[in-house]
């Protein structure tokens, strides 16, 4: 059976936890100040379901043979206010994972370009992703796949010196 991406349902939430808990688990070797998944893994998906809630979004499933590999959530009506720019609306993708076996076979693309479909159709024409910056892999990838630098946040730890 060939890869599909589709809508989640109530019964992926345990395979989604697993490829979050992944997530967090291996974003921890780039930074360690982000907490241990057992201590933040359900508050992240309450957030996650209730941003789907508030900004128009959805979380897509990488199912392949019948098992979730991977995930994506997009949110498709974040709106951009401030004074430095004008009034405008974009969509933001929240989260990206897939398991690690299924890494590198066009997974994360095949997600994106689903997110990038469904945020047009939802007449948005920005759509955003956030990538730590010690991901060189996924910054890459997003790269490929369309998507260019924005805003560059720089960070210095006052107790290095």
């Amino acid at each position: 059976m060939p890869l599909r991406i589709r809508e989640r349902k109530p019964q992926d939430t345990p395979a989604i936890l697993d490829c979050m808990r992944e997530l967090q688990d291996w974003e921890r070797n780039i930074d360690a100040r982000l907490a241990a998944p057992d201590d933040v893994l359900e508050r992240l998906w309450e957030e996650m379901i209730e941003d789907c809630d508030v900004f128009r979004g959805t979380v897509f499933v990488a199912d392949l043979d019948g098992a979730v590999v991977g995930y994506i959530g997009v949110l498709t009506h974040v709106a951009q206010e401030g004074t430095a720019e004008v009034d405008y609306v974009y969509a933001q993708i929240t989260d990206l994972a897939v398991r690690g076996q299924y890494r590198s076979q066009g997974i994360g693309s095949a997600l994106l370009a689903h997110a990038k479909t469904h945020a047009r159709g939802a007449g948005v024409r920005w759509l955003r992703i956030n990538v730590r910056a010690g991901n060189p892999a996924a910054v890459a990838m997003y790269r490929r796949c369309g998507f260019d630098d924005r805003e560059i946040v720089l960070e210095h730890d006052l107790a290095a010196g």
